[in-house]
């Protein structure tokens, strides 16, 4: 699995927080850290599905960096 940084735009309270763990898990990404702006997740998948998984909640994903 590789480790992704997902930089996220427009989340501002515990609930977007919670949105976007749970939109990540239902693609398979382990969530490893997620916060008001960000998440670190391990993924095996392609790095769009992480993306489509956030803006899916409504948020938008400004970088996704492999750590």
């Amino acid at each position: 699995m590789k480790t992704y940084h997902i930089e996220i735009e427009g989340m501002g309270c515990a609930h977007c927080v919670r949105g976007v763990e749970e939109a990540l898990s239902a693609i398979g990404a382990q969530v490893n850290n997620c916060a008001i702006g960000c998440a670190d997740v391990r993924f095996d998948g392609a790095v769009d599905a992480l993306r489509e998984a956030v803006e899916s909640r409504g948020f938008e994903v400004s970088t996704i960096t492999e750590a």
